[in-house]
């Protein structure tokens, strides 16, 4: 079940690497940088803040991975994310529907960034997340547990993976938005 489940997931990574490098497209730093008049997140502070969430959900891959190996939860038969997860990362996906939760600082954009960098960081961010994958494949991805950012409950780790990549879709949706503007 695993090695499907994380082909799948490579995939998805694959394609948000690909609408990245179409998102900033013949922009140059200073419409990277440029906030809408509404004041939402300029399209190179949306990929900053996938970078510096990204550093927090890695903290917490690395531990659901290694209690998954020292509880030997190993890989078994196909199983389904569970209900309440499904709805939590379809309320992630975009558009953006009315659920909004203001980034607690550590994951909000660097001030100091460079808007050119934010590219190069999302692909090294995502090297390290298909490293993360290939280590995953061995084992459960429903029993393994981990934590979100939305919740001190551990979900399941297919569950916080999925959610990682639904909240990267809606922000390079919501970077497009600004792109639109620009």
């Amino acid at each position: 079940m695993s090695s499907d489940v994380i082909a799948a997931l490579r995939a998805q990574v694959r394609l948000l690497d690909e609408r990245a490098e179409e998102l900033v497209r013949g922009l140059d730093a200073a419409r990277l940088a440029r906030r809408p008049p509404s004041g939402a997140w300029s399209v190179a502070e949306n990929v900053d803040h996938l970078c510096a969430i990204g550093r927090w959900y890695f903290k917490q891959l690395d531990r659901s991975l290694a209690d998954a190996e020292a509880r030997a939860l190993s890989a078994g038969p196909p199983r389904s994310l569970p209900l309440f997860e499904r709805f939590v990362v379809w309320l992630a996906e975009p558009p953006v529907r009315s659920l909004r939760i203001k980034a607690p600082p550590p994951f909000q954009p660097a001030p100091d960034f460079d808007p050119l960098a934010v590219l190069p960081a999302y692909h090294a961010h995502h090297a390290a997340l298909h490293e993360r994958l290939t280590r995953a494949t061995r084992f459960d991805l429903v029993r393994a547990r981990a934590r979100t950012p939305l919740s001190r409950r551990p979900a399941s780790l297919l569950g916080c993976l999925s959610l990682m990549l639904a909240h990267e879709r809606r922000h390079l949706w919501q970077a497009e938005q600004v792109k639109a503007l620009l």
